[in-house]
């Protein structure tokens, strides 16, 4: 495993070390008022959603007293998505799954902050809506390029993407004619998550196919010979070589032999 992905579990091992901690104190504990008025989802459920509350609501005090707008983390949002489609195109998977989680975080405490400093407006829901919907196209776009060597998986990444989006313009288009579109099981936390966390089942297909498209490259076409010596002469036709093979050239060989018996096997790529 790389840095990356150890520093991603040591971090979600500190969170979940939170969850006795909250179950404790959370006894006599109110549910928190966002929480207790929006419904509640297969995925996730409303302890779960309580905790996270609990879990952010210092640094949700703190960014109030400080007087930051919500719009900053509106913007914030937006740039964890696209960061994390960068780093999904650029195979951190870890990274970029906790890019996603930080941006749906800014994405509840923008919410938070505006109600708690009365500022909540018409502009500054819809501004956090197309954010939030540009932030997950990113991310999506990066786990399609990611996923390239694998046609099944990418397809399934860009009809998650499709799905993703209409989602929100099924909920939109039933505000506007007056149409309840507020259940269902992938609401926006669900949505959030997902990038963040789906992608493990197919990594590693599409790691072997990735890597056995880069041999099938390497391979010259007439000669079994990889693409860096197409057109190498026969160690007997080189002038000054003692009719020595290169290193280069042995190794090539040696490609080719292997890449021959993969062919030859049953069920051979």
């Amino acid at each position: 495993m790389t840095p990356t992905t150890y520093a991603a579990l040591i971090l979600a091992g500190m969170f979940l070390l939170t969850m006795p901690v909250f179950a404790v104190v959370s006894r006599n504990r109110p549910v928190d008022a966002d929480v207790a008025r929006r419904p509640t989802t297969f995925l996730l459920g409303t302890w779960v959603r309580d905790w996270l509350m609990w879990l952010i609501s210092p640094a949700e005090r703190a960014f109030v007293s400080w007087g930051l707008s919500p719009d900053l983390f509106n913007y914030f949002g937006g740039l964890m998505g696209l960061f994390a489609g960068f780093a999904y195109a650029k195979e951190s998977l870890a990274l970029g799954g906790w890019l996603v989680l930080l941006g749906g975080v800014a994405d509840i405490i923008d919410g938070r902050i505006a109600r708690a400093r009365r500022v909540a407006s018409d502009y500054g829901e819809f501004l956090d809506s197309m954010l939030d919907r540009f932030a997950e196209m990113f991310a999506f776009i990066g786990l399609a390029v990611y996923f390239e060597a694998v046609p099944l998986a990418m397809t399934a990444t860009i009809l998650a993407l499709g799905g993703s989006l209409m989602v929100s313009y099924a909920r939109a288009k039933g505000e506007g004619v007056r149409v309840d579109c507020r259940g269902g099981v992938m609401q926006r936390a669900e949505r959030r998550r997902q990038p963040g966390h789906a992608r493990a089942p197919l990594a590693q297909r599409r790691d072997l196919a990735h890597g056995d498209r880069a041999d099938r490259r390497r391979l010259d076409r007439d000669g079994g010979l990889p693409h860096g010596v197409r057109g190498a002469r026969a160690p007997e036709a080189r002038a000054g070589d003692g009719g020595r093979e290169t290193h280069r050239v042995r190794e090539a060989r040696a490609l080719g032999a292997r890449w021959g018996k993969r062919e030859a096997a049953p069920g051979g790529a």
